[in-house]
């Protein structure tokens, strides 16, 4: 049985501050604004105020891995948030996405 309503859709708003605008702080910290997820974690994590907010209940199917990572994921689906991009790239098996500008340069 699913938790949440029949649409599978959060029952409550979540308060505190959305999952993209800690995604685009980390990435801002990190060298050439691009990283994958374990370091865009470790950089969130680092933060009192967002470490608090993060959902840290295993996701369905697994025993250990976290909500809040299948959200920093969802961030950089295509035409989501522009501002967000997967570069498809791997380094060391992981992803790397990086951070742009308006006008679509590294920021």
């Amino acid at each position: 049985r699913r938790a949440g309503n029949r649409h599978g859709c959060r029952v409550n708003s979540r308060d505190g501050t959305p999952m993209h605008v800690m995604v685009a702080w980390a990435l801002r910290r990190l060298p050439g604004h691009k990283g994958n997820i374990d370091q865009m974690a470790a950089e969130i994590e680092s933060n009192p105020n967002f470490a608090r907010q993060l959902d840290r209940t295993p996701r369905c199917g697994t025993k250990s891995y976290p909500r809040y990572r299948d959200a920093m994921t969802q961030c950089f689906k295509p035409g989501r948030y522009a501002h967000l991009l997967n570069t498809r790239v791997k380094v060391n098996g992981k992803l790397v996405y990086q951070l742009l500008t308006v006008a679509g340069q590294s920021a």
